[in-house]
């Protein structure tokens, strides 16, 4: 009898166990397929970005350049510090 209830318990942990890690590697493999999807909407606003700034550079390549240089100037005043 005692031993009975100690397989009954073990199969049921088992089960318990087998459960969980099954609902675990759902759960992981939704959210790799979300995590991909969100990265690929962030490369592509990135690569949108970039070609914006591009544009912007080469319709005012001097006032880009100003910007560019204060824009450093500034970082590398806070940074020494």
């Amino acid at each position: 009898m005692k031993s009975e209830t100690i397989d009954a318990a073990a199969t049921a942990a088992r089960s318990v166990r087998d459960a969980a890690r099954e609902d675990a590697d759902t759960l992981t493999s939704h959210l790799k397929a979300e995590a991909n999807d969100i990265y690929k909407n962030l490369a592509a606003k990135g690569e949108e970005a970039a070609k914006a700034l591009g544009t912007q550079v080469e319709a005012q390549p001097i006032t880009s350049l100003l910007l560019a240089f204060s824009a450093g100037f500034i970082v590398s005043r806070l940074l020494s510090r």
